[in-house]
């Protein structure tokens, strides 16, 4: 959601507090996260829960944790690997119940909109959807003591450590082309959630950080021991942020400081917003780009892929944006800053009512 771990901190502070309409809200003070960038590392200890989380790694994700868990170790008290928190290394205990508990949520909130709309949902989401029907009651009630139950085991491992670090996926980003049928894509987006799916149920408040360099795009997540022990996430992230990209081979990198964070999501424009906004405009009238606002986009780095608007590549260093021509179904990818400004013409000129070259 954020480029920096300061801006997280930032974005983090501005939406937590107690919600009285919320039943999951918790009525604690907010501390000050940004304030606690600032803090000192040296006495976290660390938990590396290896069963189930480490398990048929990419060896690219691999070779990637194993370099950010290297510079972890110098920066904290100590670094162990840690049993399971689940009752079983498999976190069946925890997974079976979260899917009762999800697919019956699910069904609750959208029957109404799948009872008088179904032909707005895509048949393999609507399928999952109505799954949620057949979850009794029993079984519903009885996914919610083991998910309490869960969260209690969860709970205890951290008597020893501060924090735990796990990849955030087991598997580097799947194309474009590989997700774009839901019929097949469901089991690649189960493989992409794998690591954080035990995480969100148990309730960890966590931070996932880039730590693969450029090419890669690997991430490590570290989670503390509840919500309201952020504060140990936001001392422990940001130089270790930095220093985990500068130990990482990448296409190109800029040297930076720890306190500078590693910007990990560069998107500085390649020629002046002025340039940009009347390239936009030309490529609108010569019928090459779409006047369209698009909901639908795919970040990530570059491959080299010619940008539509500035027609240079779009690198390995540079932010990415993936959206697909709703007129003819091809593959559109932009600088991050180039999709901006032409966005930014494409509502203005439907504001106008200008759609056309």
């Amino acid at each position: 959601m954020t480029r920096t771990v300061s801006d997280a901190a930032l974005l983090l502070k501005a939406i937590a507090g107690y919600d009285p309409q919320d039943p999951g809200s918790t009525d604690v003070p907010v501390p000050d996260y940004a304030a606690a960038i600032e803090g000192t590392t040296a006495a976290l200890r660390l938990g590396i829960p290896r069963d189930y989380f480490y398990e048929n790694l990419h060896p690219d994700i691999q070779a990637a944790m194993e370099t950010a868990l290297a510079v972890l170790k110098k920066l904290t008290r100590s670094q162990r690997d840690v049993a399971p928190f689940a009752t079983d290394a498999s976190y069946a205990s925890v997974m079976e119940p979260y899917v009762a508990i999800l697919s019956a949520e699910a069904y609750e909130f959208h029957k109404e909109y799948v009872a008088k709309s179904p032909e707005l949902y895509q048949a393999a989401t609507l399928k999952r959807i109505r799954a949620g029907a057949d979850v009794s009651l029993s079984t519903y009630m009885q996914s919610r003591r083991r998910l309490d139950q869960a969260r209690h085991a969860a709970a205890r491992c951290f008597a020893d450590v501060d924090l735990l670090v796990t990849p955030t996926t087991p598997v580097p980003p799947f194309a474009l082309s590989e997700l774009g049928d839901p019929n097949t894509a469901r089991p690649l987006e189960l493989r992409m959630l794998h690591n954080t799916r035990p995480l969100n149920l148990l309730g960890l408040p966590t931070i996932s950080v880039l730590c693969g360099g450029a090419r890669l795009r690997a991430r490590h997540r570290v989670a503390p021991e509840r919500p309201g022990h952020e504060c140990r996430l936001m001392a422990e992230t940001p130089i270790a942020a930095a220093r985990i990209s500068a130990s990482t081979p990448c296409a190109s990198r800029t040297k930076s400081s720890p306190a500078a964070e590693a910007q990990v999501m560069p998107t500085e424009a390649v020629l002046p917003e002025s340039e940009l906004r009347s390239r936009v405009q030309e490529r609108i009238k010569e019928g090459r780009l779409p006047v369209e606002v698009i909901t639908l986009i795919n970040g990530g780095f570059g491959g080299g892929q010619t940008c539509p608007v500035c027609d240079t590549p779009v690198t390995r260093d540079k932010v990415k944006y993936d959206v697909v021509d709703p007129r003819n179904a091809n593959q559109l990818i932009f600088h991050f800053a180039c999709y901006v400004i032409w966005q930014r013409e494409c509502a203005r000129r439907i504001r106008a009512g200008d759609s056309g070259r």
